[in-house]
């Protein structure tokens, strides 16, 4: 099958400080990096339970690696797709933030972030191929695809729809889909991320989160607050009705933070 060129040619990166890990992890040589999230030991849990050997993975924004280095030790054959520095974060258009100086920093994170992935490639041999884009335009020279994932990345989109259908004209069997349960015990890691507005007990309801009273810059980095039942929504109008829900609790700055996955089954055919 002709790629059409589309996958990165493996780079080597041995400076651990010139890497972002988005992801805590255990690395050869270096020890514990990382102090944002920590998946590790729920990983299964986190993709919702599902056997991945043998079975071709699209793992939509691959981040520094994490999960990609799970799913590949598992015996899947994983695509990496993510953002490079020549690509943009999907920036919330704040009126009275800086946004072209947002876009800009962010640039330097995501440079920083391809580092970490290649250098945990290297340091556990991995298997898996990384290609760059945006999930607005998934090309289609990957291929078909057995699974794909998208882990708490949907709440960063502009178009968080958009993003599943793109993945769902690749993906044959199963989609998986994470994010951040917008009811969070007290004292949760990402409790206060999750505004009071966005709280609704309306089952379904999809909430924005940007707010114009947000004085904080780092507001212009999400899009919304996504419940498991808008997602699973979203799963079955693509044709993935057969479902389940499952919650998990993964590691946020230290604290517990409840998330939830949704694994959508194919019951339509891939056309």
């Amino acid at each position: 099958m002709d790629d059409g060129g589309i996958y990165e040619a493996p780079r080597q990166v041995e400076d651990v400080g010139d890497c972002h890990f988005y992801h805590v992890m255990d690395l050869p040589g270096f020890g514990v990096v990382g102090g944002e999230w920590d998946l590790r030991g729920r990983e299964h849990a986190y993709l919702g339970g599902e056997p991945l050997r043998g079975r071709r993975v699209l793992e939509l924004g691959t981040a520094s690696g994490a999960l990609c280095r799970f799913m590949d030790e598992q015996g899947a054959e994983v695509v990496g797709f993510d953002l490079s520095p020549e690509h943009s974060w999907d920036m919330v258009p704040f009126a009275k933030f800086d946004v072209d100086a947002l876009i800009a920093s962010s640039r330097e994170h995501i440079r920083r972030l391809n580092n970490a992935w290649w250098l945990v490639h290297r340091l556990f041999n991995l298997r898996a191929r990384l290609v760059h884009g945006t999930a607005h335009h998934i090309p289609a020279e990957i291929g078909p695809v057995d699974v794909s994932t998208a882990c708490a990345i949907l709440l960063h989109l502009r178009d968080p729809f958009g993003a599943l259908a793109n993945a769902a004209r690749l993906t044959r069997e199963t989609m998986i889909v994470a994010d951040v349960h917008p009811e969070q015990p007290e004292g949760a890691g990402l409790g206060s991320a999750v505004p009071r507005h966005a709280r609704s007990p309306i089952p379904g309801a999809v909430y924005l989160l940007p707010n114009p009273v947000c004085e904080d810059p780092a507001g212009a980095f999400a899009w919304w607050s996504l419940p498991p039942e808008a997602i699973g929504q979203f799963l079955g109008v693509l044709g993935f009705e057969d479902q389940s829900v499952t919650d998990s609790f993964q590691i946020f700055q230290g604290k517990p933070t409840r998330m939830y996955t949704v694994v959508g089954r194919r019951t339509r055919p891939l056309r």
